[in-house]
């Protein structure tokens, strides 16, 4: 089956306009937190070594911080959650699986891209 140059140039439009729309980089709605507080619940059982982000990295968006997070995420997902702690210069992304319970890992990481701590919960 031929096609012709018109119907070729909408395909190439149509593929092209759904790799733009794919690409594109997603909202988070962030929330409050506290990685002191955090840090005092989740201590006696957080990871806090052997992770993958170990370079300096600048995070200045939620959405990086989900970037640089999918690297030591461990869990089944299909839910993102964003939190800052503005004292200490901490994002906190959750990741977990909608109307499950339990399988919830949060992923801390500083304003340098260093994952600082790892929890399931």
């Amino acid at each position: 089956m031929k096609m012709n140059n018109k119907k070729a140039a909408i395909i190439t439009v149509f593929f092209s306009l759904m790799l733009i729309v794919g690409a594109s980089p997603r909202m988070y709605r962030v929330s409050e937190f506290s990685y002191a507080g955090d840090y005092d619940v989740f201590n006696s059982w957080a990871k806090f070594s052997g992770f993958n982000n170990t370079s300096l990295c600048k995070v200045e968006s939620a959405g990086k911080a989900v970037e640089l997070a999918k690297n030591e995420v461990t869990v089944w997902y299909n839910r993102i959650n964003v939190s800052y702690d503005e004292t200490e210069k901490v994002w906190r992304v959750t990741f977990y699986m909608e109307e499950y319970i339990g399988g919830t890992q949060h992923v801390y990481l500083n304003e340098n891209g260093i994952t600082l701590m790892r929890v399931n919960s």
